[in-house]
């Protein structure tokens, strides 16, 4: 199956909004894989608010041909560097400021399952900038890497990813922000999150 997304491509600064009132996002989430269990999910920056006195931007999330969004997100953007609202704090979802050996924290939601329930948490770790590399699309990839001393292993798996890498414009098949559990799953070393704009002068095509 062939996912496409369309977009253009516009380098990131402090001009740049990075989810401009009515861009959208349209992407396949595959259920553990299994393609007869996929959704498309699609999702909307709809609207402005203040939160704490900083100026957010409100997305929504609307799975298949629902009307009635099942995920809300709300983003802050200082120049580069992109913020999510989560658990009454902004925490990094993106640094696209950053240049080769900085050191940037990012935070990821994490759902610790104990005794069939769920109970959403955040973890935050380190990491180095090793490269940035930028394809015949000029899509600017960023790779990084977690410092030695901010691994985290719980019941002997690693929570946290070695290496986190993300994307001005490509997406992540599942989530729009980075979600990770403590339920045993095959290790996935690259992060590609989701970025794009709605323009339609460019397209991403991906077999997933």
């Amino acid at each position: 199956m062939l996912l496409v997304v369309s977009f253009v491509w516009a380098g990131l600064n402090a001009q740049t909004e990075f989810a401009p009132t009515g861009a959208e996002w349209h992407y396949n989430c595959c259920a553990n894989g299994n393609i007869i269990y996929s959704h498309l999910n699609h999702i909307v920056s709809e609207k402005d608010t203040i939160i704490e006195e900083n100026s957010c931007r409100v997305l929504k999330q609307y799975q298949d041909n629902l009307n009635i969004a099942s995920e809300k997100y709300i983003l802050k953007q200082e120049q580069g560097k992109i913020y999510y609202y989560y658990q009454n704090r902004f925490n990094l979802l993106f640094d696209f400021d950053a240049e080769v050996n900085d050191i940037v924290e990012f935070t990821f939601r994490y759902k610790k399952y104990d005794d069939l329930s769920c109970k959403d948490t955040i973890l935050s770790a380190r990491y180095q900038i090793e490269s940035i590399t930028a394809n015949t699309q000029n899509l600017k990839t960023f790779r990084t890497k977690i410092l030695e001393e901010d691994k985290l292993v719980e019941y002997g798996i690693g929570i946290l990813p070695g290496y986190y890498s993300y994307t001005e414009k490509i997406g992540f098949y599942s989530e729009f922000m980075p979600v990770l559990d403590n339920v045993p799953h095959p290790a996935v070393d690259n992060f590609s999150m989701l970025r794009c704009y709605s323009d339609a002068d460019f397209s991403f095509v991906s077999d997933e």
